[in-house]
C-alpha cells in the first residue's frame, strides 16, 4: 500500500512539473507563441477567419501580390489608420469576427514592419523618386 501511494505521489509531482515546465516554454517564447498556442484567443480565431473568408485572394499572411504590386499586409502597415482600410470587407463581419481579424491582421503588421528593411521603399511611387 505505501508502495502505490508513493506511485502516485510520483505521478501527480511529474505530471504538475511538466505543466509547468510547458507553460514556462511557451512564455519564453514570446505573445505570438502563445497566442497560437490558445486555439479560442484573438489572434487564433482571426487567423482561421481571415483564411476562411480572406485567403482566396490574399493568401493566409496577407502576403500576396495584388495587381499593383503591393500586398494587403503591405498596404496596412504602410496606412495611418489600418483598422480604417481594412474595415471596408471586415464590416460585413460580426463585431467579434471583425475583433478577431483585426488581432490576426495586426500581428501580421507588426512582423511585417519588424522584417521590413530600413531602405526598402515605403510604396511604388517612393521607388520612382529614389
Amino acid at each position: 500500500m505505501k508502495g502505490l501511494t508513493t506511485l502516485f505521489l510520483f505521478v501527480a509531482i511529474f505530471v504538475s512539473s511538466e505543466k509547468e515546465s510547458a507553460l514556462l516554454a511557451t512564455a519564453s517564447l514570446g505573445p505570438a507563441a502563445q497566442q497560437s498556442q490558445d486555439a479560442t484567443g484573438p489572434y487564433e480565431s482571426g487567423r482561421r477567419i481571415f483564411v476562411s473568408r480572406c485567403a482566396k485572394c490574399h493568401d493566409e499572411d496577407a502576403a500576396k501580390k495584388l495587381p499593383d504590386g503591393t500586398s494587403l499586409v503591405h498596404r496596412l502597415a504602410e496606412s495611418k489608420d489600418p483598422d480604417a482600410l481594412a474595415a471596408t470587407r471586415l464590416k460585413r463581419m460580426s463585431e467579434g469576427d471583425r475583433q478577431a481579424v483585426r488581432a490576426y491582421l495586426h500581428e501580421l503588421i507588426r512582423r511585417y514592419r519588424s522584417f521590413k528593411p530600413n531602405n526598402q521603399p515605403n510604396s511604388p511611387a517612393d521607388e520612382l523618386t529614389h
